[in-house]
Order: structure tokens, then C-alpha cells, then sequence
């Protein structure tokens, strides 16, 4: 018998036992059966304090939600975290600084099939009036900040995750950065200037004071109403920008193209 005539039939084989798996992957996540293929472990909750009630808080996650809100009934920052054998958190603290990293070591072999099997949302909950900053990444995922203070500034940034901040006080700058979703700022006040930058997204703010108040759209619509600055600079591409109830003491700048 040729060569030819073993080679081929094995790899008819093996290619309909791919496809057959593939076929009742798919057949199973369909029926919501998902999580039984899944080789990721359960995730268990985690809690970590932060030792100083003054550092600047530095986050760098992947892939998950992050929720940061305060608490009138503690003196220090504080941390809920989802972790498995596979995906983990490593922290680092100096007398600045307090910073919680995101890792993973999934092995090859489990990546075809890692899916997660429960939710994981990181949140952050810092007291009344906390004497930091905040500088928050993610990708992929939303960051909801509401009804917090801080003395220092507010830096958020994610890729392709909607960001929201609501009811929120800074004495410091503050930044935020998006791409392909939608920014949401809602009663915010700085004592300094703010910003937003997204892509393909609306940029909505409602209730805004800040010394500077900068947004930048591209193929989004800016929205602003009942905003105090000194200066005001909206800016979108193939967009509509729609103001109302604006009170800005030297220069409004409104910039479309197409829109």
C-alpha cells in the first residue's frame, strides 16, 4: 500500500475530529453549557487593604469592570478582587505610591477552551475626602466611578470599554480616554482642568465645573450642558456638538467637521 493511501484517510481523520469538536463546542455554548467546557478555575474573592490612607493609587487591569466608590465608615483605601490559580493580582507599595497589577500565567494547553466561569468586577472603595490620586487602566471593560472626593487628580483609561463618572470631586486634574465608547460625566467638579478623549463614540457631559474643560471626539457626537469654565474647547469630526445652559468666562471653541 502507498504512502499516499495511509497519509490521506488520517488526515481526513483528524480533520473531522476537529471539526467535530468544534461542532459540539459550539452545540454546548449554545445551550449555555459554556462554563462546563471551561478549563479556567472558579474565581475567589479577595480582599486587600492598603496600608497608607494617602498614597496615590495606581491600577493596571485586564479584560474586567472596574467600580470605585467611597465609604463614610472607612480610614483607608480597600480592594475586592476575583483571582484563580491561573489569574492573580501582585501588588507593590512605597510612600507615594500603592500599585495592584493584573497577571496571568494560563498555560497553553488551557487557552483553547479558558473561558470564565463566574463574574469578576474589581472594586475599589476609598474613604470620604481621600488625600490621593487616582490612576486607573483597563482594557476592554468599563470603569463606573461615582460619589467619591479625592485631594489629587483622577486619570481613567480604557480601551473599547465605556467610562462613567458620576457625582465626583477632584482638587487635582482631571483625564479621561477612551476608544470606540462612550465617556459619561455627570456632576463632576475640579479645582483644576478637565478632559475627555474618545473615538468612534459620544462624549456626554451634564452638571461640569473646572477651570478648562477639553473634549475631543472622532464619528461621535459631543453633548454639554450646564457646564462653568474659563475656557471651553469641543472638537468632533463627522459629529454633531450640541450645548446648553454654558457659562465660560474668556473663550468657547465648537469644532465639527461634517456635522
Amino acid at each position: 500500500m502507498s504512502k499516499k493511501a495511509i497519509i490521506v484517510p488520517l488526515i481526513v481523520g483528524g480533520v473531522m475530529v476537529v471539526l467535530g469538536g468544534t461542532i459540539a463546542a459550539i452545540s454546548a455554548a449554545s445551550a449555555g453549557g459554556i462554563s462546563f467546557l471551561s478549563t479556567a478555575e472558579p474565581y475567589v474573592e479577595r480582599h486587600i487593604d492598603v496600608a497608607s490612607s494617602t498614597v496615590n493609587i495606581n491600577v493596571n487591569e485586564v479584560n474586567n469592570k472596574i467600580v470605585v466608590n467611597k465609604s463614610s465608615t472607612v480610614t483607608e483605601v480597600s480592594f475586592s478582587v476575583y483571582e484563580n490559580t491561573d489569574e492573580y493580582y501582585v501588588t507593590s507599595e512605597t510612600d507615594t505610591d500603592f500599585t495592584i497589577d493584573y497577571h496571568n500565567d494560563i498555560p497553553w494547553n488551557k487557552k483553547i477552551f479558558y473561558y470564565p466561569v463566574n463574574s469578576r468586577t474589581m472594586t475599589i472603595t476609598i474613604p470620604e475626602n481621600y488625600q490621593g490620586s487616582l490612576d486607573i487602566n483597563t482594557t476592554n471593560a468599563i470603569i463606573d466611578v461615582n460619589d467619591i472626593s479625592v485631594n489629587g487628580e483622577i486619570n481613567l483609561e480604557s480601551v473599547n470599554g465605556l467610562i462613567t463618572v458620576d457625582n465626583t470631586f477632584a482638587s487635582g486634574k482631571i483625564v479621561v480616554h477612551t476608544t470606540n465608547s462612550k465617556i459619561e460625566l455627570q456632576n463632576v467638579t475640579t479645582s483644576n482642568n478637565l478632559s475627555a478623549t474618545s473615538i468612534n463614540a459620544l462624549i456626554r457631559l451634564e452638571d461640569i465645573q473646572a477651570v478648562d474643560v477639553t473634549i475631543q471626539t472622532t464619528n461621535g457626537r459631543i453633548d454639554a450642558e450646564d457646564i462653568e469654565s474659563a475656557n471651553m474647547s469641543l472638537t468632533t469630526t463627522n459629529g454633531q456638538v450640541i450645548v446648553s445652559d454654558i457659562d465660560v468666562d474668556a473663550e468657547t471653541r465648537l469644532i465639527t467637521t461634517n456635522g
